[in-house]
């Protein structure tokens, strides 16, 4: 009975390893064609032939490849940090017309250029993972460049074509490549480094500002290297409830719940001191859906932190309770909010005008432009709107489909967590989720660049939490969450 059992053992590991051909050559081969298309590289960028900047980007991308390949994953880690140092590379395309790019941009980008590496060159090892989500973003995609034909600036078209390829990109490498528990825990430490400097931003920034009464009333005119400072502010309302999630499920001998914990709440005092009505009251709902009705046993002790917290800002920042109570008083009449529906009856008018396909992709720039005040190029503060003003019905039915593929798949992975390690986790993304789906519909969110990279990077993490029983192993070894 043994044997015949061992038998069958070696039968199945036979099979299993008969799955993917070994040739001993091929990897001689594959270093090979590493080496020649490295040295083909080269050659062009000495003579000329290729511009030197993208000739060197190809060059290092295969050398990261042939060499690093296993690692791709790290660029991933250090997108969201270097958000930070804002626009980094800048195209002169025409003489009015610079294409930028930030170095979150390239770090994606040469991601992107890996798997497709990956899937030339060994593409019976190479599984690209596709969700609900990825399609969903591939509809919009497709609605956005088939949207060409309705455009009247060129410039804007790309620049929106481009939000939502790196959506795209963004959450497919975060869903195929964050997928062990080490890697989703180093992707949480770089979410947390980024919310440490981003708030280290602002409060240098307010210090440069000695405080004047501008923080409170011109928050969209005050911008630091990550942008305006009314996105920053969103930003960091849509890490604070992962950062706490992230707290409460390292295990208490890990160090590193330090750091998660610092950049909580350095996170929880930026968002509060860039008093953004919208923000608040997505954090707060947040908030509520994290700690009230999914991690019921932390209800006593977060209570008591938020009242600690309160008191303690009421003591040491009374100015800025000052600052909100005014600008809470003057929700319906002040400057801001009477701007803000005067933008919502410029896109409507907008939208009757054009209710089936909609502008064209980015065009709603050039049209506010005309219907709002000359000069004025601001994005809807509201991602329906957008999606409408962009693409018209169709794209509203695009937009709810990626929404509604989220919420299906948050629903997915938190009914496989239940009460195990991940639990805690994967609350703590559907509430950053839900943060980010309420302030976007106030403020522009995810047709930011900044702010988008970060969403769907987080929205890609939580998705490949589908994979739990993928993860159970690595967790209950490595006491990693």
């Amino acid at each position: 009975m043994a044997q015949s059992s061992k038998q069958a053992a070696v039968k199945n590991n036979n099979k299993i390893s008969q799955k993917v051909p070994e040739n001993p050559s091929a990897p001689n081969k594959f270093g090979l064609i590493g080496l020649a298309l490295i040295g083909v590289v080269l050659v062009l960028i000495l003579f000329g032939f290729v511009n030197f900047y993208l000739g060197l980007a190809v060059f290092f991308v295969f050398i990261f490849y042939f060499f690093f390949r296993r690692h791709t994953w790290m660029l991933l880690l250090l997108a969201a940090p270097s958000l930070v140092f804002g626009q980094i590379l800048a195209f002169n395309v025409s003489a009015d017309w610079a294409y930028e790019m930030s170095l979150a941009e390239v770090l994606l980008l040469a991601a992107g250029c890996l798997l497709v590496l990956d899937l030339l060159f060994r593409p019976l090892q190479t599984k690209i993972k596709v969700n609900q989500v990825v399609l969903a973003l591939m509809v919009y995609l497709i609605l956005t460049l088939l949207s060409f034909f309705e455009i009247e600036v060129f410039r804007y078209y790309i620049y929106s074509a481009k939000i939502v390829t790196f959506a795209l990109l963004s959450y497919l490498l975060a869903y195929n490549y964050l997928d062990s528990a080490r890697k989703i825990k180093y992707f949480l430490y770089s979410l947390a480094i980024t919310g440490i400097i981003l708030s280290g931003q602002i409060f240098y920034k307010f210090y440069e500002l000695r405080f004047t009464s501008k923080i409170f009333f011109e928050r969209n005119f005050i911008v630091i290297p990550t942008g305006p400072l009314a996105l920053v502010s969103a930003i960091l309302v849509l890490l604070v409830p992962i950062l706490l999630a992230t707290f409460f499920s390292f295990n208490k001998n890990d160090k590193g719940r330090i750091i998660i914990f610092l950049s909580f709440i350095v996170c929880l005092l930026g968002s509060f001191l860039t008093l953004g009505k919208g923000a608040l009251l997505s954090l707060a709902i947040g908030l509520v859906y994290l700690l009230i009705v999914k991690i019921k046993e932390k209800r006593l002790a977060s209570v008591l932190f938020g009242g600690l917290f309160v008191i303690i800002l009421y003591l040491f920042f009374s100015f800025y309770f000052t600052g909100l109570f005014t600008r809470l008083g003057r929700l319906f009449v002040d400057s801001s909010t009477q701007f803000r529906v005067l933008e919502y009856q410029a896109a409507w008018k907008l939208i009757k005008e054009n209710p089936w396909f909609g502008l064209g992709a980015g065009q709603q720039l050039f049209y506010y432009g005309r219907v709002l005040a000359a000069g004025y190029k601001e994005l809807a503060n509201n991602y329906l709107i957008q999606s409408m003003l962009d693409l018209g019905a169709l794209g509203l039915a695009a937009m709810l489909f990626i929404i509604v593929s989220l919420a299906k798949n948050a629903r997915r992975v938190l009914a496989q967590a239940g009460n195990s390690v991940y639990g805690v986790l994967a609350a703590g993304f559907a509430a950053s989720m839900i943060v980010a789906l309420i302030n976007g519909l106030v403020e522009v969110t995810i047709f930011a660049m900044s702010y988008g990279i970060i969403f769907w990077l987080l929205a890609g993490a939580f998705g490949s939490l589908e994979n739990l029983k993928k993860y159970e192993e690595d967790i209950s070894h490595r006491n990693q969450l």
